[in-house]
């Protein structure tokens, strides 16, 4: 007994695990030592920050912010579409504009519109770029500071960060601010020329370049009325009538030549748009008259 004791003491040298016990120690997993915080990297740092943050803020309260955004711009955008309606005295409602399809296409407005404000604006954008950029390369570095100051460089990476992202989202209400003013005063511009001067629209697009996006469903297009079998039709000037839509069964007509607005009931006539109005030398008859245009006294066809 004493023998064998002594034969298998751990502390001897004639000591050796049998194999049984050498695969029991093999099967049992060191445990993994815990990935701190500070060595999960800068990145994580500030997604979780940011993310923190978000959910900081209680449900009702980001609603109420989320309604009220909403709220400003589907309120701006027909601000802009008023501006080009307002001189025919008609409002979005009457061609056609309804408040679903301006909610729809303020969603995608939130984008666009900063775009063509940020591209009117590119050199003020990309020196404000830059300076963000150079920020928020300063506060990476700072976040990377190694130990002692770690802890100390994570609480003024926090701090950078916080300013960071208020500039982010500064200079986007900013843009956005600025793209609905500019298409407002354009709006207004191009309803001015539709009334006096019979400027054919089919869309506003994105200005400058050859860009074929339509920012604004705004339409003046020419078109041809025909009143149906027995039906009587307010006095239009044949030739001078631009479509601007159409809204619970009745067309909406302006006729350049006597400045003013006829509604008209589908039933009652057949309206043609003309194709590619824009496009005058593939399709000459598409434009409207010179002397549609109320320039003169003299130039004004006679009924």
């Amino acid at each position: 007994m004493n023998d064998r004791s002594s034969s298998h003491a751990p502390g001897t040298d004639e000591y050796k695990p049998s194999g049984k016990q050498r695969g029991s120690r093999a099967q049992c997993p060191v445990p993994a030592r815990p990935q701190s915080r500070e060595s999960r990297g800068c990145f994580y740092f500030a997604v979780s920050w940011l993310w923190n943050l978000i959910r900081s803020i209680p449900n009702p309260v980001l609603t109420l912010l989320l309604g009220i955004v909403v709220f400003l711009n589907y309120l701006a955008l027909y601000v802009v579409y008023y501006q080009f309606y307002v001189g025919f005295g008609l409002r979005p409602a009457d061609v056609g504009l309804s408040k679903v399809r301006l909610l729809q296409e303020s969603i995608a407005g939130a984008l666009l519109f900063p775009a063509t404000a940020a591209s009117r604006h590119h050199v003020y954008v990309f020196t404000g770029f830059c300076l963000v950029l150079a920020a928020a390369v300063i506060s990476w570095l700072v976040c990377a500071m190694p130990r002692p100051h770690q802890w100390m460089s994570r609480v003024v990476f926090r701090e950078l960060l916080a300013c960071v992202f208020l500039a982010l989202l500064a200079s986007f209400i900013v843009l956005l601010a600025d793209g609905y003013r500019y298409a407002g005063v354009q709006a207004n511009q191009l309803g001015k020329e539709v009334r006096k001067d019979g400027k054919i629209v089919i869309a506003w697009v994105w200005p400058g370049g050859n860009s074929d996006l339509p920012l604004l469903d705004v339409q003046a297009i020419p078109a041809d009325v025909v009143a149906t079998k027995g039906s009587e039709l307010p006095e239009l000037t044949n030739g001078c009538v631009l479509y601007l839509g159409q809204a619970n069964a009745q067309a909406i007509l302006y006729d350049v030549r006597r400045q003013k607005v006829a509604l008209i009931s589908t039933a009652d006539a057949t309206i043609a748009v003309r194709p590619n109005s824009e496009d005058n030398n593939k399709y000459p008859n598409s434009a409207l008259p010179k002397n549609c245009t109320r320039v003169g006294a003299r130039t004004l066809p006679r009924s």
